[in-house]
């Protein structure tokens, strides 16, 4: 919202001339965006604090980005009181105070950190130039650092995952996006401009290869190992309590900044502890456990990194939560699968473990019923139990190698 709010006015006031009605329409402008999306709770908090900052410009002010945020938070919550329980709203609500808070301090930080580096005399050049490249990054990773830590305990909370590479992820797309952006609404003027909308093409085809590069940066860094450290663990709420109270502790004493590696150390230190002893109190044990899905029912008997799949239907948007359950468990292999039958209820996630994890064992039913797609993991496991030759997934009667009928 902000950068489409700076290159609005910017446009307007290079196009009017004229720097009040310029800003004037670029708030109508915000005004007709939140419109069009629904006034989604996250974009309206953007949209009314770019508001506010807007005619805090018209009438000479200053602006007041804190004052801003405060009041459209304020503004909303009036209005909607379960806004304050909205994912979406609490996570632009903090990152946008992390920015606001921290930003400037981290990348200031870095660039001091980068004048110290390159003034020494060893490996000079090669100093120099990490130094140049620490202060071109100084801001991206000052922005990024400043809004994880803030949005660190909604995503812990709600997501119950912490991403790892964001930092890096965010280098190689926060300096495309104004120029997505950029490209984006000059493609809409000229489709509008008649005579000259087929200028629009090679601005799309620049739009969609911006696109095509942050969807490929982020599928790339989502593959890589430990992309995400799964935080689904009962111990999570008291460790973000411990975090909390020691960081609110080193703030009475007025030693956070002088302590901050120190309540760092803490944080990963107690975190490591309950994920230790976690495991441990799992140590051969089985539990059962039952997952929301929606429309369905999934059953899973996890133990040692290894679970039974008595059932795995519902809805394909809730696989998601199957599938960090799995992850957060540190599940590696399915030792058993029972599919009951095709039904959406019971088995929607069969095709979906059997693709991401190495599975043992299948029992199942009304084989007839399976689609090709399933029939064909079947085919590849070294147990497959049906009920009848007219059930295998094989087709051999039976006399496939490790296939056997009851």
């Amino acid at each position: 919202m902000t950068i489409l709010t700076h290159l609005c006015s910017g446009l307007m006031i290079r196009l009017l001339r004229r720097r009040r009605l310029s800003l004037a329409i670029t708030a109508l402008l915000v005004l007709l965006y939140m419109t069009l999306t629904g006034f989604s709770p996250a974009v309206v908090r953007a949209g009314v604090m770019q508001i506010i900052i807007l005619i805090g410009e018209l009438i000479y002010r200053d602006p007041q980005p804190l004052l801003s945020l405060s009041i459209a938070v304020l503004f909303m919550t009036l209005h909607d009181p379960y806004a304050a329980a909205d994912v979406g709203l609490l996570m632009s609500f903090f990152a946008t105070l992390g920015i606001l808070l921290l930003s400037d301090k981290i990348s200031k930080a870095l660039r001091e950190k980068a004048v110290m580096t390159s003034g020494n005399t060893h490996f000079y050049r090669l100093r120099k130039f990490a130094a140049a490249l620490l202060c071109g990054c100084s801001n991206i990773i000052g922005v990024t650092l400043s809004a994880i830590l803030f949005v660190l305990p909604v995503t812990i909370i709600y997501f119950q995952r912490v991403p790892l590479y964001c930092v890096f992820t965010n280098l190689l797309i926060s300096p495309v996006l104004p120029v997505l952006m950029a490209a984006a609404m000059l493609m809409l003027l000229l489709s509008c401009c008649g005579i000259l909308s087929f200028m629009a093409v090679p601005v799309a085809y620049l739009s969609g290869g911006i696109a095509e590069h942050i969807m490929a940066v982020a599928k790339q860094t989502a593959a890589m190992p430990f992309a995400v450290l799964q935080m689904s663990g009962w111990f999570v709420p008291l460790w973000l309590i411990l975090v909390f109270a020691a960081c609110a502790f080193l703030v009475y004493l007025k030693k956070l900044r002088q302590r901050v590696g120190i309540a760092l150390l803490f944080s990963i230190l107690s975190l490591t502890g309950f994920m230790a002893l976690t495991d441990i109190m799992n140590s051969d044990i089985v539990r059962i456990v039952v997952a929301d899905t929606g429309s369905g029912i999934t059953v899973i008997l996890p133990k040692n990194h290894e679970a039974a799949v008595l059932s795995c239907g519902g809805n394909i948007a809730s696989w998601q939560k199957v599938r960090d359950y799995l992850r957060g468990a540190q599940i590696e292999k399915i030792s058993f699968m029972l599919l009951g039958n095709s039904n959406y209820s019971i088995s929607s996630y069969a095709e979906l473990i059997l693709k991401n994890y190495q599975t043992d064992t299948v029992l199942f039913f009304d084989g007839a019923k399976w689609n090709d797609r399933i029939c064909k993991y079947l085919r590849n496991l070294p147990n497959c139990i049906g009920v009848s030759d007219s059930q295998n997934p094989h087709g051999d009667g039976g006399k496939n190698p490790g296939l056997r009928e009851r």
